[in-house]
């Protein structure tokens, strides 16, 4: 699926920038413009700043948090 980038969470897997890579950390940084930034970094590799709303091709991490109602 494609996301804007200030919509991927860790665990996503990122695919379509060359190999896939898993998300591990994602943050948002102003710029002095007013834009925001998305900063993710991934298991192995460097970092990737995107635009915020940048689109970026994901495979959505399917884990359940507290807040998730459970499946099945």
């Amino acid at each position: 699926m494609r996301l804007l980038a200030y919509m991927v969470e860790n665990g996503d897997l990122v695919i379509g920038l060359g190999d896939p890579r898993r998300v591990t950390a994602v943050r948002t940084e102003r710029q002095p413009d007013g834009r925001d930034d998305v900063v993710m970094e991934f298991e192995g590799g460097q970092p990737l700043r995107l635009d915020a709303e940048d689109t970026v091709s994901v495979r959505r991490s399917h884990r359940q948090t507290p807040a998730d109602p459970p499946r099945g």
